[in-house]
């Protein structure tokens, strides 16, 4: 049964290191374009 709760934390962890990326990914956009228009 542990196995199966492994898998979930590690379905988890990907989704949290994909939602911290998508916000970083913004950031650095953002960023960007602030220093473009600035």
């Amino acid at each position: 049964m542990s196995g199966h709760g492994e898998a979930h934390r590690v379905d988890r962890i990907g989704w949290l290191r994909a939602a911290v990326l998508g916000a970083n990914d913004g950031l650095v956009s953002t960023a960007s374009l602030v220093v473009g228009v600035a």
